[in-house]
């Protein structure tokens, strides 16, 4: 898998524009961590967040994903 990751980091930076945005979003896909695609478009998740907690007054913590049910099938 690190194969392809490093792959797609070459590709996208040899690309500007669209075709750089089509990599990210494939890495993001793969990795699952779209903080490269929202550095792209100029925006600092670290300042964001810094900003909501204080608007909030209270630290944002991470929402764990709710457990997907297992059906038995009868």
């Amino acid at each position: 898998m690190s194969d392809i990751q490093t792959f797609i980091d070459r590709k996208s930076k040899q690309f500007n524009g669209n075709e750089r945005l089509e990599y990210l979003a494939i890495k993001v896909l793969g990795s699952g961590d779209p903080s490269d695609i929202i550095k792209e478009f100029g925006i600092d998740q670290k300042k964001i967040n810094f900003e909501a907690e204080r608007f909030l007054g209270k630290q944002i913590s991470k929402v764990a994903e709710p457990q997907q049910q297992k059906k038995v099938l009868n």
